[in-house]
Order: structure tokens, then sequence, then C-alpha cells
């Protein structure tokens, strides 16, 4: 089953991953370096308006635009950015697999 949803992933997603270094003055620096090139697909992630929160116990989330599908087991983290055909996306969550993970499904929104 991996093999075929494999198939459906067109398009070339770059992982960067976020890096924190000091800034010598108490504060720190980020930066992003790539980590793991893969296929993917990137697909609306339903009816979210851009630019727009949504308020929750937690606290307040962006809602997310995009959900970058990815082969399984490809790591990506919450504070990674994932660079598709020249797009930036920002990731807001990882999904966690059930099951059988086929794939790897990201929410993001992309970064302006």
């Amino acid at each position: 089953m991996r093999e075929e949803a494999e198939l459906a992933l067109p398009d070339v997603c770059v992982v960067r991953a976020r890096t924190l270094t000091s800034d010598g003055q108490g504060g720190r620096t980020e930066a992003y370096a790539t980590s793991v090139t893969t296929t993917c697909r990137v697909s609306p992630a339903g009816q979210t308006t851009q630019g727009n929160e949504v308020l929750r116990g937690d606290g307040t989330r962006a809602l997310a635009d995009w959900v970058v599908t990815l082969p399984y087991a490809t790591s990506v983290n919450q504070t990674d950015r994932l660079l598709v055909n020249g797009v930036t996306y920002e990731v807001l969550g990882v999904k966690a697999p059930r099951g059988w993970e086929i794939t790897r499904r990201v929410m993001a929104r992309t970064i302006a």
C-alpha cells in the first residue's frame, strides 16, 4: 500500500529543520537547514480562510490552509518548514500515525 501511495506524490519537498543559535546577547537566532528531500503532494485543507485564527480552550491557533502528504515515517516536526515548488510552508502540526501508517500528513500554512 505504501508503494502505491507514493505513486500519488508528484512533487518534491525539502524539509528544512529549524536550528536556534545564540546571538551572544541572551537571545537566539533562528535558521533553517535542509534535513530531508522527498516526494510529496500539497492539497487544500478544506474550508479555511487565510489569515484567520480559531480560539480553542488551550489558546489561539492558526487554521491550516494546506495538507502536505509525505511518504510514511518521513522525519518532520512542528518547528520545520517545507519548500515545495518554490513555496515555503510553515508546519502547524503533524498528524499522529494511526494503525498502519501509509503516508505522513502535515498541516501547513504558506509563509508570506
